[in-house]
């Protein structure tokens, strides 16, 4: 008896689902615009407040929108002009990734990277594997049958 209700409220649901997708569709094709209304947003005074050192939940006040969305507008515009992101209102810090390619290619461990180029074993792990990660994607797109540059080691664990 149960299977029986519980198969005609599936069924029910699947047709309630097909409508709702036919009625979006025909929404669409009319040119209708669905969704929230997009909210216009002054990245450049945010961007101009964090850099006189404000507070991101000043921020967020000012400009009326939550702190979450001044972090993710501050990320964006930071990586599109090229600066790397800071972290819970560290500075950021520039870190020479061309030295730790040349250490770790000469055979150095992930500490001693670590301690010439003032970041943590940990860092130093993560570029490094990020880097090689793109470094063999770049080179798999490029479809050339050898890979060009630095080579990921084949055991990274030290």
């Amino acid at each position: 008896m149960f299977q029986i209700v519980g198969a005609m409220a599936e069924r029910e649901r699947s047709l309630i689902q097909e409508q709702v997708k036919a009625g979006l569709r025909k929404a669409r094709r009319k040119g209708k615009t669905l969704g929230r209304p997009p909210r216009i947003i002054n990245v450049h005074k945010m961007m101009r407040m964090y850099e006189q050192g404000t507070v991101v939940r000043e921020i967020a006040k000012t400009v009326d929108v939550s702190p979450g969305m001044v972090s993710r507008h501050l990320m964006q515009q930071r990586l599109r002009i090229g600066l790397p992101n800071a972290k819970r209102g560290r500075p950021p810090r520039i870190i020479n990734v061309d030295q730790m390619m040349r250490m770790r290619e000469q055979g150095a461990g992930f500490r001693e990277i670590a301690k010439a180029v003032g970041v943590s074993s940990g860092t130093v792990r993560a570029r490094l594997l990020q880097l090689y990660k793109v470094l063999s994607q770049a080179a798999h797109t490029e479809h050339s049958p050898k890979v060009r540059g630095p080579q990921p080691p084949k055991h990274i664990d030290q």
